[in-house]
């Protein structure tokens, strides 16, 4: 390696020069292949890390294998023990379960009942309660009735369910070809 500088070196200070440049490009060579050691340690233990998780699962998959091997023939065996014992339980069962089906459906039967008389309990409230409030409303409008002007304006179509509805309560209020008015279509 030549040094080329602007003045020229004694012999000695070349060589001082040429020592501490050799030192320095040692140094970094030293330096780049203790981080390329580094990196190959840190790879052949990643490596070692992958293999050792790949056996514990092949490990795992063999112990579960074995697993179901046992589970599918201890089954089959107990089976042919059982289907003797199970004939004669399910003999024993159905009719423990046909007298448990006629029980259930009158139990089911009576539950509609009371189901039904509950409704009908329900609807004769909201009906009275509509009552109410219709007597209220009709009880204010006649206090209210001198100083306004009454007028007809449909503000919605009512689907036929509704109609029926409206058209049996109101006919107890009102007379029938009144109500059919209210709900004629425009």
């Amino acid at each position: 390696m030549k040094i080329i500088t602007s003045r020229i070196l004694s012999p000695a200070q070349t060589k001082t020069l040429k020592e501490l440049l050799d030192e320095r490009v040692t140094k970094q060579v030293t330096a780049s292949v203790e981080e390329e050691e580094a990196k190959e340690e840190v790879v052949q233990a990643e490596a070692k890390e992958k293999t050792e998780k790949e056996a514990d699962v092949e490990k795992e998959d063999m112990v579960k294998k074995k697993d179901l091997e046992k589970t599918t023939e201890e089954p089959e065996e107990k089976e042919a023990e059982a289907s003797e014992e199970n004939k004669e339980e399910k003999d024993a069962e159905s009719t423990e379960e046909e007298t448990k089906e006629v029980e259930a459906s009158t139990e089911t039967e009576e539950a509609k009942e009371e189901e039904k008389a509950e409704d009908d309990v329900e609807e004769k409230k909201a009906e009275t309660s509509i009552e109410k409030e219709e007597k209220e409303g009709e009880e204010k409008a006649e206090e209210k009735e001198a100083s306004v002007k009454w007028g007809f304006t449909k503000i919605a179509k009512l689907s036929d369910k509704d109609k029926g509805f409206l058209s049996k309560y109101w006919k107890m209020l009102y007379p029938a070809e009144y109500v059919d008015a209210m709900l004629a279509q425009w």
